[in-house]
């Protein structure tokens, strides 16, 4: 593997579905510059790129396609200034800040990690998800989203 080109970023997204794209594009309004990989084995947009009708997401009356709604997504997301990366994250480095995140040819560093791969979440966790209290307390700015639940890891713990 060759030189790997380092991103810098206030906050960085993995994950490519509605949570994602809803963090992306709020983070990209309050101009924090976010940089979001959604990985390329998977098809990108998450679970809902395997539905066909979607009657029940607001705004669209008569239903929409799910990979149609993802697209809307991330257009949506490049609109306000999120750079999305069609790449798969191979590594995560919690132990320090700014955290690092790594693919075959980027580097992200960033203050603020957003972890919103649905159920995969669990992966990047490794050994801190058998101790949430020591992971809470030494990284103050993770974000774990899933579509049932968010867990932010505040500073005071």
């Amino acid at each position: 593997m060759g030189q790997l080109e380092t991103l810098t970023t206030p906050v960085c997204i993995i994950g490519s579905g509605a949570a994602a794209h809803t963090v992306a594009v709020y983070a990209a309004r309050a101009e924090l510059r976010p940089i979001l990989f959604e990985g390329w084995l998977v098809a990108a947009g998450g679970q809902l790129t395997t539905t066909t009708d979607v009657e029940n997401f607001p705004g669209f009356p008569d239903g929409i396609m799910g990979a149609e709604l993802t697209d809307k997504f991330r257009a949506q997301s490049e609109r306000f200034g999120t750079r999305i990366f069609s790449e798969t994250v191979e590594e995560v480095d919690f132990s320090q800040r700014p955290f690092k995140v790594k693919t075959d040819s980027h580097q992200a560093e960033a203050t603020t990690l957003i972890i919103a791969t649905g159920a995969a979440a669990k992966r990047f966790l490794g050994n801190f998800a058998r101790s949430p209290k020591t992971f809470f307390r030494l990284h103050s700015s993770l974000f774990i989203l899933r579509s049932s639940s968010i867990v932010f890891c505040p500073s005071i713990w």
